[in-house]
């Protein structure tokens, strides 16, 4: 930004070859273009970008592993992962997104959110806080804290998605590969005595 010029961002892959371009502009959500050579539909299964083009090694159309609005035949909005898109009280939701708002807030580090199968599907969300989050944590408790999350989170998403359960935690639970797994993040929700959660609604 030192010449006031912001980078121009170029979607694609080895396999697509470049799809979409965008310029980010401050505090404005900027669709992506397609280049003029693509072309790109949503499928109607799962809302998926598929996009045909003569850079893409297939001449046919070809389904990308993100979900997309479609703005007009030009632009698109990515949503995220098909395989992190959750339908909750008939709403669908990108965990990638939700991870994206939340990690903005003043108070969090880090944050990973993730669906909880049991009498109906709700979002656990674990979250590593800064410094000024962990005072606010010990200062002010852990339901409160949950529920300054989601009224900030309530800005952008309906209150019925929001997050039910809450864990804070000092770091993710890392694999001898230095991996987080699904299974060692939902393990966080199963003891409630670890005295790093929150799971209150």
């Amino acid at each position: 930004m030192q010449f006031n010029i912001t980078p121009i961002e170029v979607l694609g892959s080895t396999e697509t070859g470049g799809i979409a371009y965008r310029q980010q502009q401050p505090e404005k959500e900027i669709l992506w273009k397609k280049f003029d050579e693509v072309e790109i539909q949503r499928q109607k299964e799962n809302g998926a970008l598929a996009i045909r083009s003569p850079f893409c090694f297939s001449s046919d159309w070809y389904e990308m592993g993100d979900a997309v609005e479609l703005v007009d035949n030009e632009h698109f909005k990515l949503l995220g992962r098909i395989d992190r898109i959750v339908k909750l009280e008939e709403k669908r939701i990108s965990l990638d997104r939700m991870e994206t708002v939340l990690a903005d807030n003043e108070l969090i580090d880090q944050v990973k959110i993730l669906p909880l199968e049991g009498y109906r599907t709700v979002l656990g969300a674990i979250c590593v806080l800064n410094e000024a989050g962990r005072l606010k944590l010990a200062q002010n408790g852990r339901r409160a804290l949950s529920n300054h999350f989601k009224e900030y989170l309530a800005v952008y998403f309906d209150r019925v998605t929001l997050p039910r359960k809450w864990r804070y935690v000092a770091d993710f639970p890392y694999n001898t590969q230095g991996k987080i797994t699904q299974a060692a993040l939902a393990a966080l929700f199963e003891d409630r005595q670890n005295g790093e959660g929150d799971g209150g609604d």
